[in-house]
């Protein structure tokens, strides 16, 4: 049994009416995958892009998965969603939520912060599901994030532990409210916009020059596929502890080009190593070898 099955069972035991859902991103489920959520009827899909602006994203974007048990059944009743998030759904999540309401209420609640508001005045998509966003959120201690985390008992994303080369669990609590709060757009001061929407702005800057390649080194034709792509892959070579852009740039490339990752070359240890330190870039030990 490992920790983090432990530590939800934790949570839901001293909550016995809240629910385990867990978090995907959807643009990166395979076309098989996909068919087999929608088929299986013990599933519920939550998205959290209902807006009618994100159509076209809604089936790529980030979604809610739940077991369909009833509350108080424990984890133990939804251990085949949890076997899933282990094993076939495992490169697609994202995180675990524990909810004091339930996952149409919590999807609701969650995509009333989709939209932030720059500085400038404008308004941008929020990926507030993010492992650097969610670090950034779950650091303060404001009305914003208060009623944001309110219907949640836990929270738990992955976020990077350079010391050991993995991605390790954190967890957030919040209020365990079973009625959500409303959530007016987020309007965050210069410091606060750098912090959530940072890495974003890599993704999309990574996106537009990988487009330019030729051929482009993607799969698909959608936009938002790629997108989330790019995404997920960056937030992977975070955990991995590559402060550099370069590195984060060449682990994203090699993703799209190679036909394994780089974790399975039998010198990715001492190239990520060397990469964490300066000594090298990533991408000349994982060739030179």
């Amino acid at each position: 049994m490992s920790d983090l099955f432990r530590r939800l069972n934790i949570d839901l035991v001293e909550y016995p009416l809240s629910q385990l859902v867990m978090l995907i991103e959807g643009g990166l489920l395979s076309a098989e995958d996909r068919k087999r959520l929608h088929d299986n009827a013990h599933i519920s899909l939550h998205s959290l892009l209902p807006q009618p602006e994100f159509d076209n994203l809604r089936e790529h974007g980030p979604t809610l998965v739940a077991w369909q048990a009833c509350s108080g059944d424990g984890l133990a009743a939804l251990s085949p969603l949890y076997g899933m998030g282990q094993h076939q759904l495992r490169d697609v999540l994202c995180g675990w939520l524990v909810s004091a309401c339930p996952p149409e209420s919590l999807a609701e609640h969650l995509a009333q912060a989709n939209r932030i508001m720059a500085p400038d005045g404008d308004a941008y998509l929020f990926r507030y599901h993010a492992a650097a966003a969610l670090d950034t959120l779950s650091d303060r201690n404001d009305a914003w994030a208060q009623a944001f985390f309110s219907p949640l008992v836990t929270w738990w994303w992955r976020t990077p532990s350079p010391q050991d080369q993995r991605a390790a669990w954190r967890g957030h609590r919040g209020h365990a409210r079973p009625q959500p709060e409303a959530l007016p757009p987020l309007r965050p001061d210069d410091h606060l916009w750098r912090a959530l929407v940072g890495g974003d702005r890599e993704s999309y800057a990574l996106l537009h020059n990988l487009e330019r390649l030729t051929p482009a080194p993607f799969a698909t034709e959608c936009p938002g596929e790629r997108l989330s792509k790019v995404t997920y892959l960056l937030e992977q070579a975070r955990a991995h502890g590559l402060k550099r852009k370069l590195d984060r740039a060449d682990y994203v490339l090699w993703c799209l080009t190679n036909p394994s990752p780089p974790e399975r070359l039998p010198h990715w240890p001492n190239a990520l190593s060397a990469a964490q330190a300066g000594r090298a870039w990533l991408i000349d030990s994982l060739v030179g070898n």
